[in-house]
């Protein structure tokens, strides 16, 4: 079965993002998840692919909130909090 808490966790590790992503599991209607990914020191090129990654293959995902997106405070990339949402599988 599909778990976007687990989806999600594989693409970040894949693509090397481990050490700077913490994702929080939310609380959704019954048939979705509903996750937070809260990224730090992220360029611009690792937020697109980080999205294209999650958003492409067998399952639907859809980025529900984009909450914030700022320059980080040692001006050394983005820091930025994401919602995804997914039906259950």
């Amino acid at each position: 079965d599909f778990v976007l808490f687990n989806f999600a966790r594989t693409v970040i590790d894949q693509r090397g993002l481990s050490e700077r992503a913490r994702l929080q599991e939310r609380v959704a209607a019954p048939k979705l998840s509903l996750i937070t990914i809260d990224l730090n020191g992220i360029s611009l090129e690792e937020l697109i692919g980080l999205m294209s990654a999650l958003q492409d293959g067998n399952h639907l995902v859809s980025m529900e909130l984009l909450s914030s997106l700022e320059a980080a405070k040692d001006k050394k990339g983005l820091n930025c909090s994401i919602s995804l949402v997914a039906p259950h599988a």
